[in-house]
């Protein structure tokens, strides 16, 4: 079954700050990334980190940890699947046309995926062979 991509469009701000979490949990021991890290990773402050992780808890996309940690939920790494995929597909094609540089073509592609209407997020991600939401 399909859910319709509307209902779960992300903000450039919001995937970032996914991508964050699970790369810093990723590389971190217990799993988990920690508030600090993450800020630190995106040059932001600590407090307007935590206000951003918070909302992306609140739409069950992140978990605290016991240890006042973040990790992504089972619903988060799916949607940054599919936002990751999409990202990697028109920074590709960014690259090729434009011969942009890599970090430019990936924020550019960022910001492109994250500005598409619902219709076109899943025509993209179907194009990629990603599952739905």
């Amino acid at each position: 079954m399909e859910t319709n991509f509307e209902h779960m469009r992300m903000s450039a701000s919001e995937i970032a700050y996914m991508i964050a979490i699970d790369e810093t949990a990723k590389n971190c021991k217990t799993g988990e990334a920690m508030g600090k890290s993450v800020a630190e990773k995106r040059n932001l402050s600590r407090a307007s980190t935590s206000r951003a992780l918070n909302k992306l808890c609140a739409k069950k996309l992140l978990m605290r940890t016991e240890k006042n940690g973040y990790v992504l939920t089972d619903r988060g790494r799916e949607v940054i699947g599919v936002y990751e995929s999409c990202i990697r597909r028109v920074k590709e094609e960014l690259a090729i046309r434009f011969g942009c540089r890599d970090a430019v073509a990936y924020e550019d592609a960022l910001r492109i995926v994250c500005a598409l209407s619902g219709e076109n997020l899943s025509k993209l991600a179907k194009s990629e062979g990603e599952k739905c939401f």
